[in-house]
């Protein structure tokens, strides 16, 4: 489901439950301390607001926030000076945001996992590795990015996955992670030796040893990481080869044979260790993540190709709309408790001065409104995902109950997936 951006501190993991099928199924509660955290930093009106109930504080900020977005800034840096001070009255919002972003990154590792590979073992090793409150706040630089909640979520995924990953790495899995070219990086030159043994042509074993050997100490002696490899690095690597080998590779063959003694490292790795994990692409971490899509069954990729369409979909309708669908599909609520809630959203007066005849008179005004922005929804889903995917017969696209039924059920499954991964 898509929250405001200051659920990550006040949202909190009650318990979770791993299925068979490798879905990871989070319940969660609201940390009522956080709460009132966020009201002080924030200078709101708590109101009659029930801090230990989630739905209801979840509300209670997204109609605060749909009035002044410019909230969001103003909240989180005054809860990062206030913990800069080291005034412990908020270490409890940036334990939550560590412990959220812990999840997270946890989550969107484990649905790359092969389900063959998938062990109540491996998935706490991912949610076990913890950043402290005061590591998070000596060592973030505040001009990493922009906008400070934005960078704070990016370097904080980065370093509770580089921590999960050093963990795995060292129960049994070194290659946990690594993009081809950081297998390569991290193995010594007897194993290069022996994953080329028996694949790679006999004259050309010393060759792509050595090529790999002068690849490692290179990055040795620059202590650059594979993942901050630029152009002009690869260049050089290039002119060291010629130079000490007498070998003229272009930087794209260089590259492929990497890749290739990476690919021998991991197959010749027991058990077979797929990549979870690009080095190469950047984190890109908004105010709404983008959502990772988990294999849900063993022929997913199509199922991931229409979850990617509905997120696109999702990310383009307005904000009230976003919220019906969250609220159908993610709380399963009937259409006329979803149009108390808009009706709700959209009084000018405090709902609690209403009478009972007045508020059953907006829920009845708003309930047709719910019905048509759902309609309309399901319609202008169904024919998105045919301009993306096409119909494998040829056919044209068939408009009729079934149709609406099956758009449904995906949406069911997108929001559970969503909340899943901590999008939540």
């Amino acid at each position: 489901m898509i929250l405001n951006p200051l659920s990550i501190f006040y949202r909190v993991p009650d318990r979770w439950q791993l299925h068979p099928s490798g879905y990871v199924q989070i319940s969660w509660k609201c940390d009522p301390t956080a709460v009132r955290t966020i009201i002080q930093a924030g200078n709101l009106d708590l109101a009659d607001l029930a801090v230990t109930n989630l739905v209801e504080v979840n509300s209670y900020f997204d109609r605060v926030l749909m009035i002044d977005r410019e909230l969001i800034s103003l909240i989180v840096n005054n809860l990062y000076q206030i913990a800069l001070k080291q005034q412990l009255i908020c270490n409890n919002c940036w334990f939550n945001f560590i412990r959220f972003m812990t999840i997270k990154a946890a989550v969107h590792t484990w649905n790359k996992v092969p389900k063959s590979q998938h062990s109540e073992e491996l998935f706490y090793q991912l949610i076990a590795p913890n950043l402290t409150v005061e590591k998070l706040l000596h060592r973030f630089n505040p001009n990493y990015q922009a906008n400070l909640l934005i960078g704070l979520q990016a370097w904080t995924y980065r370093a509770v996955k580089y921590n999960a990953f050093t963990t795995v790495r060292a129960n049994g899995n070194p290659y946990f992670g690594l993009s081809n070219l950081g297998v390569v990086s991290r193995s010594s030159y007897i194993l290069v030796g022996e994953a080329l043994t028996s694949n790679v042509s006999t004259d050309c074993i010393e060759s792509y040893k050595s090529t790999c050997k002068v690849f490692k100490n290179y990055l040795d002696r620059s202590t650059v990481s594979v993942n901050q490899l630029e152009s002009h690095h690869w260049e050089e690597i290039v002119a060291e080869i010629k130079l000490l080998l007498s070998i003229n590779l272009t930087v794209s063959e260089l590259c492929t044979r990497i890749e290739l003694v990476g690919s021998l490292l991991r197959a010749q790795a027991s058990p077979p260790i797929d990549q979870y994990d690009d080095p190469d692409r950047s984190i890109q971490i908004s105010h709404q993540p983008s959502i990772q899509l988990p294999d849900i069954n063993e022929s997913s990729q199509l199922v991931g190709q229409l979850f990617t369409i509905v997120d696109r979909f999702m990310t383009n309708l307005v904000p009230e709309t976003q919220k019906i669908f969250a609220l159908r599909h993610h709380q399963k609520l009937k259409q006329n408790e979803i149009a108390e809630i808009i009706a709700g959203d959209r009084s000018h007066v405090p709902w609690e001065t209403l009478s009972q005849a007045d508020i059953e008179k907006l829920i009845k005004k708003i309930q047709p409104i719910i019905s048509r922005r759902l309609g309309k929804g399901y319609l202008g889903l169904l024919d998105h995902i045919h301009t993306q995917i096409a119909h494998p017969d040829g056919k044209q696209i068939i408009k009729n109950s079934l149709a609406i039924d099956a758009v449904r059920q995906l949406l069911d499954q997108y929001f559970r997936q969503v909340e899943s991964l901590s999008d939540t």
